[in-house]
């Protein structure tokens, strides 16, 4: 009888999967056919049902005595011949069918949900409370109150117009309906849950803050400015100016600045310059003025530091040392304090909301089992539920939440005290969720420590045989992610552009490499050959030819002979589209097809954008006889167009002409189409009488729903938007879509959009078959999937900061207004180099750098037989096609390239830069 904890690391590849069916099979056959306390966790349904289809369709295969590989394996594991096993697997096989629903294949949510109805009582909520799954539905209906609150709380508004400022800035959608659902976000998401798990902020505590801190700027500034003011004096007293200070000094700038220059203090303290000679303060203790005085001046200057000059200055050099990074942080915070606010405001509605209908969220289940885990008698609590649970098996544990962790940890802990299996399979590798709250620590920390405290040691098992890829593409692998763990202080160093000498980089170092330690895959693929190609891309050219060890170089022999790059074709569009093109005619002549083709990108804003790149190549009729199209499913989604958003807000207002958020909606739509900036349309909206008048002039036709939005694209002339014409096609597909099975009314329309409008109109069926499309997917998207070729497209470029997106920090050592807050701060390094942030922000940004490192990891390890990369070697602080170009262009011993340079003379691989000196004349 199995019993105790099984940690297996799956690197990409590996058969996890085959392991997680093996050890179910063998509990299931062990216990001839008790399976109902076997319970199998994965995170996504469709994950469960592959885990169950599979283990019935190995059930019948055993049950049939067909040769496959685990029926070895189970024999051995059991200890039992063929025909013994066969019959328990067709016994087993048989329970299940006629016993169904006792099959425990769930996805975490659904068990969490599950416990949490069984103790309703202990969580004080009523029996029959109402769950909510739908986080689009909530968003909606808290959308409409967050409209219905403006009228109350002239702060919000102002707040509001604040986030839409800074959206036009940085050239978000200014459409102020979606604005404000991807913000809400923030009350679903695990880490900002996590961070604010005492309470979210309130509307009281917001406007206090916003009214602390302006208080604490302005008394910081005006001390700055006194105490400059009095040194200014003392020069003056002796017919000295600030013309007569040193300007090698830093000092001589801050001095000019704060005297002359700056009139805020935001100004003043968020140029990087300026924190850079602040910084440099500490090391000019004595105040010097220019070495060419006259000596009438030299000796005024003389008199001056005898009566006080000195004083004054190390008095004003204190003042400024002292408080620059509180000033600093107070100024981030001010600039963002608008997001507090609205955080606020939300945070409360969506209260007020439950209440009113006396409903939870998927994500409440987490969080309230947590409190009972602290309150409450933990085995207690889970004893209605561990009963009908002996043994546990885990998938992709490494995607675990703290909040989802703390609900299972008891259940884990029962089940290994009484005596159970628990088989938990992951790889930290893999982790690239941490954006939704995803902590690798469970799996590697905290698991094994819950084994410990029930009286058991984990045993740890490493999958290395790597079942997916060529034998060329696996040692790529292994020697790119080795060197790339083994040297990630000169990365970081690159990265940060200061010193990472600090705790909080070299403890995410070490976890890095503890990540990567077990990485050394062996080919299970021994008789498939494959190829790795990485092109470095400019435009400028290299100073120097990097040289991997003497005599040889990256660029490669043959190049000047197959590239079909045309001469001065140096733009970065031109550059990409004609490496693309230059990869898919190889791939081509080798004898693939556009099906065996998958193009991976980092987000669905880059697979519009290559989409349109590789549209274009496919289309020139030079690959696979003009047959082949790319396939994308954010390309052409109606949802990313402003026209179509004000289509369906006219739809909307059609069905609800009464509702004030319908009219807002529509009225606003038209005036940010027009051109208006997101802030004074905002404004607009509260003229009395603006919106009514507008609305009065609009042209309402009636019959069907394409008849209807047909006649609005022509009445404002819609298709003068020449971008957004595909998006109103597609749209129109998709009205002709609904009428053809369909009443055609607004209403109903309208419902059938929300649950239809993600899949873009004309896209063949991903379930049917694909061929003659390349396929484009986000890296996010094809984590478990495997293909032929890939083309990983500036696999990390961008990943690791976003200058204008918000991350919530807590304020270190802080005091005062700031004491014990979270507050939302930008993403850039810059900001957050001399602020009291600096230590939080680190921590962050460590983990960002560490999922870039894992996202790039999923990329390279999707291919089966080709694996193309394609890099920037433009220097970017975010770029890893950057980071890695200078590593290896730079000191590396070549002993370290010892696998690479092996890989090279055995063909298996290239690496070239371009644009060539042939392109660049």
């Amino acid at each position: 009888m199995a019993s105790g904890l099984t940690i297996t690391q799956a690197s990409a590849g590996s058969g996890k999967t085959y392991a997680l069916v093996f050890e179910y099979l063998r509990l299931a056959l062990e216990e001839q056919g008790d399976f109902s306390h076997i319970m199998a966790i994965t995170f996504t349904n469709k994950a469960a049902a592959e885990m169950k289809r599979r283990t019935l369709l190995a059930l019948e295969d055993l049950a049939l005595n067909k040769d496959i590989p685990l029926r070895t394996q189970l024999q051995d594991a059991l200890g039992i011949g063929a025909e013994e096993l066969s019959e328990r697997a067709l016994r087993v096989r048989r329970r299940m069918l006629h016993q169904f629903y006792k099959i425990q294949f769930s996805t975490i949510d659904a068990l969490l949900q599950a416990i949490v109805r069984n103790m309703a009582r202990e969580l004080g909520i009523s029996a029959g409370y109402a769950l909510e799954t739908q986080i689009e539905v909530v968003k909606k209906e808290l959308l409409e109150a967050f409209y219905s609150y403006l009228d109350q709380d002239p702060d919000l508004l102002q707040w509001l117009f604040e986030y839409l400022e800074v959206r036009q800035q940085n050239e978000q959608s200014w459409d102020i309906d979606r604005a404000l659902e991807n913000f809400m976000d923030h009350l679903f998401n695990e880490n900002t849950r996590e961070l604010f798990k005492d309470g979210w902020p309130d509307m009281k505590e917001a406007r206090r803050l916003k009214m602390g801190i302006e208080d604490e700027v302005k008394k910081i500034w005006e001390s700055w400015k006194s105490a400059t003011q009095a040194l200014v004096q003392k020069l003056n007293e002796v017919s000295l100016s600030l013309d007569d200070v040193s300007a090698r000094q830093p000092y001589g700038s801050l001095l000019r600045a704060l005297a002359e220059g700056c009139a805020q203090p935001e100004q003043f303290i968020s140029d990087s310059r300026i924190l850079k000679k602040i910084s440099q303060l500490k090391d000019c203790p004595e105040f010097a003025l220019k070495s060419n005085l006259k000596a009438a001046q030299k000796r005024a200057f003389e008199t001056a530091v005898a009566s006080g000059l000195q004083s004054s200055y190390l008095n004003w050099r204190q003042r400024i040392l002292e408080d620059h990074a509180r000033l600093h942080t107070l100024c981030m915070v001010q600039r963002e304090i608008f997001r507090y606010g609205l955080l606020s405001t939300l945070a409360y509605l969506l209260e007020q909301w439950k209440k009113e209908r006396q409903t939870q969220l998927m994500q409440d289940a987490a969080a309230l089992l947590a409190e009972l885990k602290i309150t409450g008698d933990a085995d207690f609590l889970y004893e209605k539920t561990s009963q009908y649970v002996r043994h546990l098996m885990m998938d992709e544990f490494q995607d675990t939440s703290l909040s989802q962790w703390n609900s299972l940890q008891p259940l884990i802990k029962e089940t290994l005290s009484n005596g159970g299996f628990v088989y938990a399979v992951g790889d930290p590798k893999q982790s690239i969720y941490g954006w939704r709250g995803a902590r690798p620590e469970v799996f590697q920390h905290l698991l094994p420590q819950t084994a410990r405290e029930a009286g058991q040691e984990a045993h740890v098992e490493i999958l290395n045989n790597n079942h997916r890829s060529a034998p060329e593409i696996v040692r790529f692998n292994n020697a790119f992610f080795r060197l790339l763990s083994e040297n990630l202080e000169d990365l970081l160093k690159i990265c940060l552009q200061e010193s990472i000498s600090c705790q909080e980089v070299q403890e995410g170092i070490r976890d890095i490499q503890a990540t990567f330690q077990f990485l050394k895959q062996e080919p299970a693929q021994t008789t498939m050959t494959g190829s790795v190609a990485l092109y470095w891309l400019g435009p400028e050219k290299p100073k120097e030819q990097p040289v991997l060890e003497e005599g040889a170089a990256f660029d490669t022999p043959e190049l000047e002979e197959t590239t079909t790059l045309e001469p001065k074709q140096d733009s970065p569009e031109d550059l990409f589209e004609a490496t693309l093109k230059m990869i898919l005619l190889e791939w081509a002549s080798e004898g693939f097809g556009p099906e065996d083709v998958a193009v991976l990108v980092r987000n669905n804003k880059e697979a519009d954008k290559y989409a349109d790149s590789l549209t274009k190549i496919l289309g020139s009729g030079e690959l696979w006889n003009g047959r082949a199209q790319a396939l994308s499913p954010s390309v052409w989604n109606p949802r990313r167009s402003p026209v179509v958003d004000f289509l369906v807000s006219a739809l909307r207002y059609l069905a609800q002409p009464h509702e004030p958020s319908a009219q807002g909606a529509l009225y606003l739509g038209y005036q940010l189409l027009q051109g208006d900036p997101p802030g004074r349309a905002a404004a607009s909206l509260v003229i009395p009488g603006a919106v009514e008048k507008w609305i009065a002039s609009f042209p309402w036709p009636k019959g069907r729903v394409s008849d209807t939005v047909l006649h609005w694209v022509e009445h404002f002339d819609l298709w003068r938007f020449k971008e957004e014409t595909p998006y109103i096609f597609s749209f129109l597909d998709k009205v002709a879509e609904f009428e053809s099975g369909h009443p055609s009314t607004v209403r109903y329309f309208l419902e059938w959009w929300e649950n239809h409008a993600d899949v873009s109109a004309g896209m063949p069926d991903e379930e049917g078959p694909l061929k003659d499309y390349v396929r484009i997917y986000t890296m996010h998207s094809c984590k478990g999937l495997q293909f032929p070729c890939v083309i990983a497209a500036f696999p990390a470029h961008g990943g690791l900061e976003n200058n204008w997106d918000s991350v919530w920090l807590p304020v270190d050592h802080a005091e005062g207004v700031l004491a014990g807050k979270i507050f939302p701060f930008r993403r850039t390094q810059a900001a957050h180099q001399y602020s009291l942030t600096r230590s939080a922000f680190l921590k962050e940004y460590i983990k960002q750098f560490q999922e870039a490192l894992n996202l790039l990891y999923v990329a390279f390890t999707r291919p089966q037989k080709k694996l193309a990369a394609i890099l920037p070697y433009k220097k970017s602080k975010d770029a890893w096609g950057y980071l890695t170009y200078q590593f290896f262009n730079n000191n590396v011993p070549p002993e370290k390239l010892k696998d690479w340079n092996e890989l090279m003379e055995a063909g298996g691989l290239r690496i070239f830069n371009f644009p060539t000196e042939e392109m660049l004349k």
